[in-house]
């Protein structure tokens, strides 16, 4: 039989159905539903059976054939595809290809938006670090949380890809290391800015 028969490595599969009424335990079946009704127990033998199949693989079993990605050109099992819930590839781009595209474009983004936000300067504001890694926004009013609460952003790509689709025509951002962002956010005031403060009080 072949492998597009089985359903168990298929993420998606739910876990819980309504039969007759009553809610059933997909969660240790070997085959579909519609390969091997419920009642059954998983015995239905189709890979020893020489005669055409009698019963039709359901969607959940032709989502299992391998396909081909079309940005990389090789041929990968249903696994290596992203899955909506019916069994369609929520993507037609394997997921190799669309991880590496998802970090390419979150790393074009938090590029473009320090380079915005830096006025072409790329360095904190607060201590001068220019190591991009080491970089990301703060927001100059302690507001962040609830700016991204209000968009219903979660922050990280999200939130930079929201500037870059929205012109970058929010304001209140600068370029602020890892280090001094989280000072100001847990103790209101970089070190650095308590050090600078100290040295011109008279």
């Amino acid at each position: 039989m072949p492998d597009s028969a089985y359903a168990w490595n298929i993420r998606s599969m739910p876990n819980w159905v309504s039969i007759d009424g009553k809610p059933r335990n997909l969660r240790n079946r070997k085959y579909c539903l519609e390969c091997s009704p419920w009642g059954s127990h998983n015995t239905r033998q189709l890979e020893s059976s020489p005669s055409p199949r009698t019963v039709p693989p359901g969607p959940w079993c032709e989502a299992l054939q391998p396909k081909r990605c079309p940005r990389c050109g090789v041929e990968k099992p249903s696994s290596g595809f992203y899955l909506q819930s019916d069994g369609r590839r929520s993507f037609s781009w394997c997921r190799e290809c669309n991880n590496r595209h998802r970090v390419a474009r979150f790393r074009e983004d938090r590029y473009l938006a320090l380079a915005h936000y830096g006025r072409g300067d790329i360095r904190c504001r607060c201590c001068g670090e220019s190591n991009v890694e080491f970089l990301a926004l703060d927001h100059v009013n302690n507001d962040g949380g609830e700016h991204r609460r209000a968009m219903g952003k979660k922050g990280g790509n999200s939130f930079y890809a929201w500037l870059r689709k929205t012109g970058y025509t929010y304001e209140h951002l600068v370029v602020a290391c890892h280090n001094c962002n989280l000072a100001r956010a847990m103790y209101g005031e970089c070190p650095h800015q308590t050090a600078r403060s100290s040295k011109l009080a008279p």
